[in-house]
């Protein structure tokens, strides 16, 4: 048994390019992989899985950091030459 690499696209799995052409009807097994951690793949499905955010709270959590923000200090944090 041979062994080829594709993805899911629209329900339908398409294979790497340069895998050879299967005839219809040929039966295949399908395994799906497990995406690395902290892979482009992995934040893809991550991304498009539920639950998705609510742009009410996106605007929401927006505008909070925006409060919250401060001017950048040039004091260097370490400084003890002040005391």
């Amino acid at each position: 048994m041979k062994a080829f690499r594709g993805v899911v696209r629209n329900q339908e799995i398409v294979l790497e390019e340069g895998s050879p052409v299967l005839p219809d009807g040929t039966e295949v097994l399908v395994t799906a992989i497990e995406p690395n951690p902290g892979s482009s793949a992995a934040l893809l499905a991550v991304m498009d899985s539920e639950p998705h955010v609510p742009s009410e709270l996106v605007d929401e959590l927006e505008a909070l950091i925006a409060e919250g923000q401060r001017p950048p200090s040039f004091e260097h944090p370490f400084d003890d030459s002040k005391d």
